[in-house]
C-alpha cells in the first residue's frame, strides 16, 4: 500500500488513521493501494486538507472496506491462511499469555524468584492448550470438522496430562534458583514473538482451484457449519448444491467451498447469533476451566493466587465484551 510518505505532509496524520482502519482481512492489498494512490491524486487536484475534502477517516475506510472487500480475500486471509494463519493465532495467544503472565509476576513485587517443576508443568498444560485451541479453531473456521476435534481433545488431554504431573510433583522441588524476574519476562514474551516473526515470513498460499466433487462437499459442509449455518439449513443447501451439478462441477458452478458457504451465511439470519455463542462460549468457559484446575493443584506456588485471579478476570472482561459486541437485532 501507499506509504505513509506519499502523502502530502498537512495529511499524513489523516492517511495514518485511514490506512489503519481501511487494513482489513477483507479487502486485497491491491485494491487499497489503488485506492490510496485515487485519494491522493484528488488531494492534489483539488489542493485542500483530506478532513475537508472526505471527511472523517474512519468512515471513508468503513465505506472504502464495504466497496473493496471481497469474500475470497477474506476465506484467503483466514480459512485460506493455512500454516500462516495458524501461526499466527498461535504467536498470538503465546504473546498474550506471555505478556500477561509477566504483568502477574509484578504484582509479587519481588525481583527473583525460584523456579519449581510442578509450575513449570503447569505453564507448559497452558501454553499446550493454547496451542492446540488455536489450531484447533484455524482448523474450524476452514471447515475441517474432522481435524478440529482432533486437536481439540488433544489439546485437553496434553493440559490435563501437565496439571497432574505438577500436582504430584515434589513442592519442594527447584529446577532453577535465583532467576532474575526480568530474564524469566522475557522467557514468557519471547516465544510468542519468535513465532508471530515466523508466520510474518511464511508466504501466504493462493486458494486451492482443484476439487473433487466429494472434497468441495466434505468442505462445503464443514465451512457451513463454522459460519453459524443450521444443520437443517445446511442440509438443504448441500441439497440444492447436488441437484444444481448433475454431470457438471460443484467448484467450476460455485467456486470455492468456503466462500460460497460465507455468502450463504451472510444470508442466514441466525448464522452470526450462532457464531457469536461459540465464540462467547470459547472466550469465557476455557480461562474458567484453566482457573479450576489450578484450583486444585498445589503445586503452583505463589503464583496460584495471582495465576487464578488473572484467568478469572479475562473470563469475566471477554464475557463483558463480548456481550457488548452481541448481534443487533437478534434474539440470543
Amino acid at each position: 500500500m501507499a506509504s505513509i510518505s506519499d502523502w502530502p505532509e498537512r495529511d499524513k496524520k489523516w492517511a495514518s488513521r485511514y490506512m489503519i482502519a481501511v487494513a482489513h482481512p477483507r479487502v486485497p492489498s491491491a485494491a487499497r493501494e489503488e485506492r490510496a494512490r485515487e485519494l491522493i491524486s484528488s488531494l492534489h487536484a483539488a489542493d485542500v486538507s483530506a478532513d475537508v475534502l472526505f471527511g472523517d477517516p474512519v468512515d471513508i475506510a468503513r465505506e472504502d472496506v464495504r466497496a473493496l472487500g471481497t469474500e475470497e480475500e477474506a476465506v484467503a486471509a483466514s480459512e485460506g491462511g493455512g500454516l500462516r494463519q495458524a501461526l499466527a493465532y498461535t504467536g498470538t495467544a503465546l504473546t498474550f499469555l506471555g505478556a500477561s503472565s509477566a504483568l502477574v509476576m509484578l504484582t509479587r513485587g519481588v525481583w527473583r524468584t525460584d523456579i519449581g517443576v510442578g509450575p513449570l508443568w503447569v505453564v507448559l498444560g497452558i501454553a499446550a492448550a493454547a496451542i492446540a485451541a488455536n489450531l484447533a479453531w484455524t482448523l474450524f473456521i476452514a471447515g475441517r470438522a474432522g481435524w478440529t476435534i482432533g486437536f481439540g481433545f488433544g489439546g485437553i488431554a496434553v493440559m490435563l496430562a501437565c496439571v497432574g504431573i505438577a500436582a504430584n510433583a515434589d513442592p519442594d522441588h527447584v529446577l532453577l534458583a535465583d532467576v532474575p524476574i526480568w530474564m524469566l519476562m522475557i522467557a514468557m514474551v519471547l516465544p510468542g514473538v519468535a513465532v508471530l516473526l515466523v508466520a510474518r515470513a511464511v508466504p501466504r498460499l493462493p486458494l486451492r482451484s482443484t476439487w473433487s466433487d466429494d472434497e468441495w462437499l466434505s468442505r462445503f459442509r464443514g465451512a457451513m457449519r463454522s459460519r453459524g449455518i443450521s444443520e437443517k439449513a445446511a442440509r438443504e443447501h448441500e441439497r440444492s448444491v447436488r441437484s444444481a451439478t448433475v454431470g457438471g462441477d460443484c467448484y467450476g458452478e460455485f467456486g470455492h467451498p468456503a466462500v460460497f458457504a460465507r455468502s450463504l451465511a451472510a444470508d442466514d439470519s441466525g448464522a452470526a447469533v450462532r457464531r457469536w455463542r461459540w465464540s462467547t462460549s470459547f472466550g469465557v468457559g476455557v480461562p474458567l476451566m484453566l482457573c479450576i484446575l489450578i484450583s486444585f493443584t498445589g503445586s503452583f506456588g505463589a503464583w496460584k493466587e495471582p495465576a487464578m485471579l488473572f484467568l478469572f478476570v479475562s473470563s469475566v472482561v471477554t464475557g463483558y465484551m463480548n456481550w457488548r459486541h452481541r448481534p443487533r437485532g437478534q434474539e440470543l
